[in-house]
Order: C-alpha cells, then structure tokens, then sequence
C-alpha cells in the first residue's frame, strides 16, 4: 500500500477517488473519454463505494497507460497488471474488474470469498466455486423461485461471520456466447435484494456436469472448511 499527503482530487481533471470496504482508491484516469467512462460504470462493477474530494490516504492507485497505438495496459501502484495489451474498447472494464479484484483481496474489514448467494427463509445459501462451475446458473435459479438476491460473485463475511448483501448484476454467459458474460439485474429474475446480513445456513459445493445424477452428499465443517 502507498500513502500521500493530502490530495485534492479537483487538482487532476482526470482523476477520480472512491472509497470501497476501508480502503481508499485513486483512479488516474489519464484520458478525459476513459474519465467519462469509469465515472458512469464504477458504481455497477465496485460496491459499496463513495466517491471522494479529498484523500487523506491512499491505499492503491491505479492507472490507464498507453502502450502502443489503440493499446494500454494498467498499472497498479506503479507497477503493471499482468495481462495482453487491451484496446481502448476493453481497457475500462479490464480496469474496473482489477479493483474489484484487489478490494476483495486487500479488505481488512470483510472476508471475501469467491461464491454465489441468495437468501432463503432468513438464512444465506453460499454457492463457492470457481469460474464456469455454475454459480450463476445456480443463484438465478433459486431468484425464480423466491429467493432473495445477495450475489453472484462474491460472499462478503463481517466481522461477526454473516453475509452482506453484494449487489452486482448477474453477470451471465450463454447468451451473447459460451464464454461472453452479458450483465443481468435481479430484477429481471423477478427478484427482491436482500438488505440485511444473513447467518449461514447452507453452504454447497458443486459443478456442472451434463447428464450427471443428483446424488448429494453431507460433509463434516472440517472437510467444508478445506474445500
């Protein structure tokens, strides 16, 4: 993490600071299209934020940087994010997708752990697993039948293990292409947000298979605990 004496974000037309889970995050923007653009999309890819005037302290600062002609990369905290070159057309969300990232890993506030979750009858069903396993598939399916909504990427734990609400859009493949994410809101699933923290009442770890049998299994904590 890096500290600065006080900023005046006013100072840097391009530069935007929000605050996400304690920390603090400037974004130079370097670009007044790229500035215009993350100021209208951050609040959908980042929650729980508040856009800041001023920083007393600066945990992470990123930056857009041209490469090449058409193409950038990010930099973080002065040092670049490993990736191909992105176009001007992908580097935004390239961007975004990286804070995001590194708010979930850094929150000294909040345990972050890469699941889907809803809430049922008072209780958070937590759906952990890694990409393409079916996370999405899972949470939309019970929002039809009811369940509240809390997220589709992250189970957000407080200090006293409940659930926080994480309300990013679904974010959705198979529809535009197998591996192409299209952004659902809740509501589209007929759907209400949960609003309050939720102990636990389920956590189930499972994948796609096709044509696979349903034939679950109950597991000690201890094993819940390694998976």
């Amino acid at each position: 993490m890096i500290s600065k004496s006080k900023t005046e974000i006013g100072e840097n037309k391009f530069l935007l600071a929000i605050s996400s889970y304690g920390l603090n995050i400037q974004i130079d923007c370097g670009e007044k299209r790229f500035f215009d653009e993350i100021k209208i999309l951050y609040p959908k890819f980042l929650m729980n934020t508040d856009n800041l005037e001023t920083l007393e302290r600066t945990d992470f600062l990123f930056e857009i940087k041209k490469v090449r002609d058409g193409f950038y990369k990010v930099f973080r905290n002065g040092e670049v994010m490993p990736s191909e070159d992105k176009a001007e057309s992908e580097i935004v969300e390239f961007l975004l997708h990286k804070i995001r990232l590194t708010i979930a890993e850094f929150s000294v506030a909040r345990v972050f752990v890469h699941a889907g979750v809803v809430g049922w009858k008072g209780k958070a069903f937590v759906f952990p697993a890694k990409s393409f396993r079916g996370k999405t598939t899972l949470v939309s399916e019970f929002l039809k039948i009811g369940a509240e909504y809390y997220s589709d990427e992250y189970a957000v734990f407080n200090q006293e293990g409940l659930v926080e609400p994480y309300l990013k859009d679904l974010s959705v493949r198979g529809i535009l292409s197998k591996y192409q994410q299209k952004d659902i809101s809740f509501e589209e699933f007929g759907a209400v947000a949960g609003s309050n923290p939720l102990p636990v009442g389920l956590v189930f770890f499972t994948e796609y298979e096709k044509d696979a049998e349903w034939c679950p299994e109950v597991i000690s904590k201890g094993q819940g605990l390694l998976e």
